[in-house]
């Protein structure tokens, strides 16, 4: 007896066909981000806590060696544990696990196969964690090969050897390789490693570039806690922290002042950080409220203002990133809110720097001449309860929220000018009876209003 069977239709997708598609989108720099990141969530897995310290990374680091031959990234952030195994090596994230819940960026699970794939046709990745070390070897038959399973040399943990995990690249596809042997391309890469992790770098995490240190690059807002202060927001929505600050990270310009103007205009603009990933830098776009809605397109009148909006959260699906991490998803219903105070809050700086332009610029720089700078990441530490008692008025909760808290500056405005001028002259007397009688048909008019009507009379005409 025959038993009756239903037909299927194959999905499983070619191998040779998912790993085109999976690197068509992705910028090379962000592959490269992608791997740092990675490296930081294994940092994040061994701490457990960053809320301890100020320097919760101080002691891991990342180094990346990177030549026309060959790329490597190593570190000491853990490695893998065997509990992760399966999920660093799957083509995307299986059912979410609640352990990887400790404010990481990786949402899908491709990253680092994404990274890969991006740069070559060969790669060894080893890992030493205290539950085991192993290593896989991805090579040019797999790839073009049928089958998805790789075999895993495992062998027992090293304690001699740094805890982490050395990702090796070789066979490099050509464009890649030519990029790499591009010293432009190497400091472009060095400069938004530079910006995108920033944060992480400030915390402690060491980053080295072919044998050079990665710096943090500080974002500065100035203040002189009395007339010159940012704007400050601060909620927690749907289990995600946002902190928001926006002011001047430095003195106002000339209109015609362009000597500067490049470098002050670079770092102008809007920073949105998510779980510490810089994922905007100085962005001057409709992305963070720039010629949206009511507000001016950016203009190098505006380039003293600087923004920074951090997100913080243990759930990072719940982050309005995109899959590559290194941008905003406008589709974030959350962001779109935040979005709304970045405006409020850029919209104070913006009517100041209108009102102290022309003729009050030399008072308005004066103003702002004794405001000293301070990270950003400082100013979010800034609580309604840490705010001296003659401030503390200017904090509010946006819709009665107890969990969202608004700190409008007050900040000065120009004393409008007279624009009249007092004139004083003598005449003879006889001469201002005789214009009396001829304004006013008498002769006993005072002076003031026969000069004022002379002058009155003349205005008119020559207008």
């Amino acid at each position: 007896m025959t038993e009756n069977t239903t037909p299927t239709a194959d999905f499983s997708p070619s191998k040779r066909f998912f790993v085109s598609m999976l690197t068509r989108d992705i910028d090379l720099n962000d592959a490269i981000l992608d791997l740092l990141d990675n490296c930081v969530d294994g940092a994040l897995r061994t701490i457990k806590d960053t809320k301890k310290t100020s320097k919760p990374y101080e002691g891991f680091y990342a180094k990346l060696t990177i030549n026309k031959d060959v790329f490597i990234i190593e570190d000491n952030c853990g490695g893998i544990p065997k509990s992760f195994r399966e999920y660093a090596f799957k083509m995307g994230r299986p059912h979410q696990k609640e352990e990887e819940n400790e404010g990481t960026v990786g949402v899908y699970g491709i990253g680092m196969k994404r990274a890969i794939f991006k740069m070559g046709r060969d790669c060894s990745i080893q890992s030493n964690n205290p539950d085991g070390a192993f290593t896989v070897d991805i090579t040019p038959d797999w790839i073009d090969g049928d089958g998805w399973k790789i075999p895993m040399h495992e062998s027992d943990y090293d304690n001699k050897n740094p805890t982490g995990t050395t990702i090796e690249i070789k066979k490099l596809h050509s464009n890649v390789a030519q990029k790499f042997n591009e010293s432009t391309y190497l400091t472009d890469l060095f400069l938004q490693i530079k910006h995108s992790l920033s944060f992480i770098i400030q915390k402690g995490f060491k980053i080295e570039l072919n044998g050079v240190v990665v710096e943090h690059n500080p974002i500065n807002i100035i203040t002189d806690h009395s007339k010159i202060e940012p704007y400050i927001y601060k909620a927690k929505i749907d289990d995600v922290d946002i902190d928001l600050v926006v002011g001047f990270y430095k003195n106002l310009e000339d209109d015609n002042d362009d000597v500067l103007e490049k470098r002050s205009s670079d770092d102008a603009g809007w920073t949105v950080i998510c779980n510490d990933r810089v994922v905007l830098y100085c962005d001057k776009t409709h992305l963070t409220g720039w010629g949206f809605a009511n507000v001016p397109r950016f203009h190098t009148q505006f380039i003293a203002i600087s923004g920074v909006v951090r997100f913080t959260s243990k759930n990072p699906e719940k982050l309005p990133i995109t899959t590559t991490k290194r941008g905003v998803d406008l589709s974030s219903t959350l962001y779109n809110d935040v979005r709304n105070k970045m405006i409020e809050g850029m919209m104070h700086f913006i009517r100041f720097t209108n009102q102290w332009k022309g003729e009050h610029l030399e008072e308005g720089k004066k103003l702002l001449k004794s405001a000293q700078s301070h990270e950003a990441q400082s100013l979010f530490e800034i609580t309604p309860q840490s705010t001296p008692e003659d401030k503390k008025n200017n904090w509010s909760n946006p819709n009665r929220n107890k969990n969202e808290w608004r700190y409008t500056p007050k900040l000065p405005t120009p004393v409008k000018k007279s624009s009249t001028v007092r004139i004083i002259f003598t005449r003879e007397k006889e001469d201002v009876k005789i214009l009396s009688k001829y304004f006013f048909g008498h002769e006993d008019a005072s002076a003031s209003d026969v000069g004022m009507q002379c002058f009155d009379t003349v205005i008119e005409e020559v207008k």
